[in-house]
């Protein structure tokens, strides 16, 4: 990635709350902004495409820092931590 692109992506993820039972609609369309610049938003809408592993991993790791503990307990079971 360019420097500018790399400015973009952080600011992205630093705009990104964390996923609380009362803001999901801010968090979903900061989180949909952080997948297009990623160039993913399509495989997530819309199932089209794939992803490279490093952007797997990219999202991994955003999602599991900005969701609340009380919203991942009610969201992560232990057959979906296995996929």
């Amino acid at each position: 990635m360019e420097k500018l692109d790399l400015i973009y992506l952080k600011l992205a993820i630093d705009s990104v709350p964390v996923l609380t039972q009362d803001n999901f609609s801010i968090w979903h369309t900061r989180i949909l902004n952080y997948f297009n610049i990623l160039k993913i938003k399509d495989y997530f809408l819309e199932g089209k495409g794939t992803i490279s592993e490093d952007n797997a991993r990219n999202v991994r790791a955003i999602l599991t820092a900005k969701i609340n503990a009380a919203v991942h307990a009610n969201v992560i079971t232990h057959v979906v931590e296995l996929l």
